[in-house]
């Protein structure tokens, strides 16, 4: 594979663009530290006149599809709408997430790579790289300039994150759909019934728990409330860690600003969160099968009204907790607060600013096609949240893409952007079942899916439920839920420093190995089998066991010194 990979490499050469007054050199360009907390607002000013738009292209992007192998047809009307607004010949293949190596790779050796892929990072950068070295993708320097919109979502930790070890930086990195929705949500109503304040430091936080474990909040009589559950099926802390793991810090090593690297195993950050999760196991305030118990099952918990706190996105706690309720009134939603202030006084959650997809460029197919390049970069920047194509491109359309083609819609969608960042989707005339229907039915189009364009463009922290609704308790669902969306998307997170950080060779087969053994200690930890007095020694040992070769590369990435105790 790398010989055919270096084969093709070696004939291919990209002509380099030409220069535009009004497009920055890279170099110039200002990436944010933290990512956004909501849509950039300026959209409709950014300049894309280095495209005139005259002459048409034919181009092929692949991404994913949620497990279902998909080809839009020629009259799917986002396609339809995209080609029309670009002069493209455009086709857009979509495949499961689980073919994306082997799709990639086979296409790159026979030398019938797609025009553009928009994947998972997190998943795919290592093959990326591959690609990279090979010659075979722009680098991405090339292409930041001509994506002003791109350039408000993109933090300096995900251009970290997708530069290879010989400066090149193989794709463009788009924010995750789901970047960014979490945060801690209390019982505000049992905070009521205890006649208790929402808590803001660890001593209030404990007094909570402890109520809440023997006080029978629900008020059935019987001891069966608890504080909280972790949910990570026995194989770590679950939403304990989620919340209270950035207790102390961040939970990533980091460089301080003397210079010097950090590391939650030797700064102190995560012996205090073992220590807090060990006095909160003392305290008998966590679910009997709190370590063991999975995700889904956890559920029930929550929705038979028998835990505290959570860890959740705001838009599936809602839905789920509604759900689940016979009697779904006005005031359902009300029992869930989301907390805008971390519940320990010092912490912060964890980061934001994932680079949730890559957006790469084949060399090759680019070769000496200025104008063709440019229009790519034009349409896909212009589908970003806020630009003038995202409405047209995200949950099926909106009327101006079925408008166009003079097709007669059974209901309308279409996007309203807020004052402070967000959106929502303004639906009317829906069916009985409450679904849109477009002008296609299963059997008249066939494998219509249009979820695949979502990955240009969709981040749902950014999205609000429509406000306006005459049913009193759909208005009220939507104003709860729409408080919890603003106020998750600014809450204080700690910086994303993991982006810099890429373990390989003895490091990254050290990480995988010690995994098993972390976790076995820290639940030694957590629940008293081993004293947190022998915590450091045990640091030790995990250095002795591979940590060392982890926090010397880790260094290496952070461009710091390696700390003494690991040298």
């Amino acid at each position: 594979m790398k010989k055919a990979l270096a084969l093709l490499a070696a004939a291919t050469l990209l002509v380099p663009m030409a220069a535009f007054a009004d497009v920055p050199a890279f170099e110039d360009i200002q990436f944010s530290e933290s990512a956004p907390t909501g849509i950039y607002q300026d959209a409709a000013s950014l300049d894309y006149s280095y495209d005139d738009l005259t002459e048409k292209y034919s181009v092929e992007i692949l991404t994913t599809n949620y497990g279902v192998q998909h080809k839009p047809k020629d009259d799917d009307p986002i396609l339809q709408y995209l080609n029309n607004e670009f002069n493209l010949d455009l086709t857009l293949t979509a495949i499961p997430n689980e073919d994306i190596e082997n799709t990639l790779s086979t296409r790159f050796a026979a030398n019938d790579a797609p025009d553009v892929f928009v994947v998972d990072a997190g998943s795919y950068r290592s093959l990326a790289f591959t690609l990279s070295d090979a010659g075979m993708l722009i680098d991405a320097k090339e292409l930041y300039p001509y994506m002003p919109l791109h350039q408000q979502y993109t933090t300096q930790g995900m251009i970290d994150f997708s530069t290879n070890a010989n400066g090149e930086i193989p794709f463009v990195t788009k924010y995750g759909i789901q970047d960014g929705i979490w945060a801690a949500a209390i019982r505000s109503d049992w905070l009521e019934t205890l006649g208790m304040e929402m808590p803001t430091t660890k001593e209030e936080l404990l007094e909570y728990a402890v109520a809440v474990t023997t006080k029978d909040p629900d008020g059935n009589g019987q001891d069966d409330t608890y504080f909280m559950t972790g949910a990570g099926g026995g194989t770590n802390f679950g939403m304990l860690d989620n919340i209270f793991g950035t207790m102390a810090g961040p939970n990533q090593a980091y460089v301080d600003e003397n210079g010097q690297m950090q590391h939650p195993y030797f700064d102190g950050t995560r012996k205090e969160f073992l220590s807090f999760v060990k006095e909160l196991y003392d305290l008998n305030v966590l679910a009997p099968d709190w370590y063991t118990i999975d995700w889904e099952t956890a559920k029930s918990y929550t929705l038979n009204d028998k835990i505290g706190l959570l860890y959740y996105p705001s838009g599936s706690l809602y839905e789920e907790y509604t759900n689940a309720k016979a009697d779904k009134t006005a005031k359902t939603v009300d029992v869930w607060q989301f907390m805008e202030t971390y519940p320990i006084e010092g912490g912060k959650y964890q980061p934001a600013g994932n680079p949730g997809y890559m957006i790469a460029f084949s060399k090759a197919n680019f070769e000496g096609q200025d104008g063709k390049l440019k229009r790519v970069l034009h349409m896909i920047d212009t589908m970003a949240a806020g630009g003038e194509n995202f409405s047209h491109t995200i949950q099926n359309g909106d009327d101006a893409v079925y408008e166009a083609f003079g097709l007669e819609l059974v209901s309308s969608q279409n996007t309203v952007y807020t004052d402070d960042g967000m959106f929502y989707l303004r639906r009317t005339g829906l069916t009985p079942e409450g679904a849109l229907q477009f002008p296609y039915t299963a059997d008249s189009y066939g494998e219509l899916n249009l979820a695949a364009w979502q990955n240009f463009g969709l981040n749902v922290a950014w999205q609000l439920t429509d406000p306006e609704n005459d049913d009193p308790d759909l208005k009220h669902y939507a104003e709860v839920a729409n408080n919890a969306v603003t106020l998750i998307a600014g809450v204080d997170r700690w910086p994303n420093y993991g982006l810099a950080v890429t373990l390989t060779g003895e490091a990254s087969e050290a990480s995988s190995t010690l995994k098993d053994y972390v976790a076995a200690a820290e639940f030694e930890f957590a629940t008293g089998a081993r004293s947190l007095d022998d915590y450091d020694a045990w640091a030790q040992e995990w250095l002795d066991k591979g940590g060392k070769a982890i926090i010397q590369q880790t260094a290496e990435c952070l461009g710091c010194e390696v700390p003494e105790y690991a040298q």
